[in-house]
C-alpha cells in the first residue's frame, strides 16, 4: 500500500529542507503513487544529484524522476568562466594530483581528461567540478593508470612531505 501522495510529498520536502548542503527553495516536489518528480532549478550538478539521493531516502518513495535544471542564479555564466572555475576547483582539490586532470566546458557541460593512479582521484575530480556554478553535466574521461607520473605532475603530488 502506498502512502498518500500529499504525505509523501511533504516528507520529501522536509528531507530536502533538512539537508544543509542543498539550497532547496527553488525545487518543486510532486508525488504520484510512490514516485517523486523533482523540478525547478539548482545551482550545481552536485545539488541536483543530492536532491535525488535525499528524495530516495524517504520511506515509501519507489522512484525519483529528477527533472531539475542546473544553472546559474542570475546572469549567464560563459563557458570560459566555467572552465576557469573548474580548473581552480581541480587545483584546490587535494585528492587530485596537480596538473593530472584537464577540464573543458562547452555549453555548461564539462569534459574531464587526463590520467590518475587511483579511482578515488578520478571521482574526486568529478565531485570538484560538479560543485562549480553553471556546470550542467560532467563527462569523466579521466583514466586510471599504473604508468609512472610525469615529473611535472609528480613534483606537485599531495603526499609530498616537506
Amino acid at each position: 500500500m502506498h502512502k498518500p501522495d500529499h504525505m509523501l510529498q511533504a516528507q520529501v520536502r522536509t528531507e530536502l529542507e533538512w539537508d544543509p548542503k542543498l539550497f532547496d527553495s527553488r525545487i518543486v516536489v510532486k508525488a504520484h503513487k510512490g514516485s517523486i518528480i523533482l523540478s525547478g532549478v539548482v545551482g550545481t550538478l552536485a545539488e541536483a544529484q543530492l536532491a535525488s539521493e535525499d528524495a530516495g531516502c524517504v520511506v515509501g518513495v519507489e522512484a525519483v524522476d529528477n527533472q531539475l535544471l542546473v544553472g546559474p542564479t542570475g546572469r549567464l555564466a560563459t563557458d570560459l568562466l566555467a572552465t576557469a572555475n573548474c580548473v581552480a576547483a581541480l587545483d584546490a582539490e587535494r585528492l587530485v594530483p596537480h596538473g593530472a586532470v584537464n577540464a573543458l566546458v562547452k555549453e555548461g557541460w564539462v569534459t574531464l581528461t587526463g590520467e590518475v593512479h587511483r579511482h578515488f582521484q578520478r571521482r574526486a575530480a568529478w565531485h570538484a567540478v560538479a560543485r562549480v556554478p553553471g556546470v550542467v553535466g560532467v563527462t569523466n574521461q579521466v583514466t586510471v593508470t599504473d604508468e609512472p607520473m610525469p615529473p611535472e605532475v609528480a613534483d606537485h603530488r599531495i603526499d609530498k612531505t616537506p
